[in-house]
């Protein structure tokens, strides 16, 4: 029962910030926006083939159509 007591030091911001900013590949840097897009154009393409779908993927571009229709129609009311 000789057991050495470590107390848990947290990282510093420093040491945080370079786990985060490494490791990711060249596709994961891309904006957010952009990469839900392409998820987006990808989630519509293999419903259009009669592909399989996550029930997220789904949910996920049912919400993203929804915004979209509503801020085009948020547009043509501003005209």
């Amino acid at each position: 029962m000789n057991r050495k007591y470590e107390e848990y030091v947290p990282p510093t911001k420093s040491e945080a910030l370079q786990n985060l900013t490494g490791g990711y590949e060249e596709s994961e840097k891309q904006p957010k926006e952009l990469q839900s897009l392409n998820e987006m154009d990808s989630v519509k393409q293999r419903l259009d083939n009669g592909e399989n779908v996550s029930h997220m993927e789904l949910l996920s571009y049912g919400f993203y159509q929804l915004n979209k229709s509503k801020s085009e129609s948020s547009e043509e009311g501003e005209k």
